[in-house]
């Protein structure tokens, strides 16, 4: 099967607090657990959520997306997926 000019992106949203270490918890939380991170974006901190900050993580595969949506939840972040 051939594949598109643009790869399929595997993107998911996690609410951090906004604090020293938050990033590194959650990239240290997904590599304990053997997932690959594709990017990572850090977003602008949104008006209506003071103190929380929002990552952007990309895999590069569904399998690897899902496995980081548990172990995250499973931890008490909030994760969203883009519909």
């Amino acid at each position: 099967r051939k594949q598109g000019a643009i790869p399929p992106s595997y993107e998911l949203y996690v609410d951090i607090p906004d604090h020293p270490g938050s990033i590194g918890q959650v990239t240290t939380l997904l590599g304990r657990h053997m997932i690959n991170i594709r990017n990572l974006q850090i977003l602008e901190i949104r008006e209506d959520m003071q103190g929380v900050g929002v990552l952007r993580i990309a895999f590069r595969t569904l399998e690897d997306m899902e496995q980081a949506i548990k172990v995250l939840e499973d931890n008490g972040y909030k994760v969203f997926q883009r519909e």
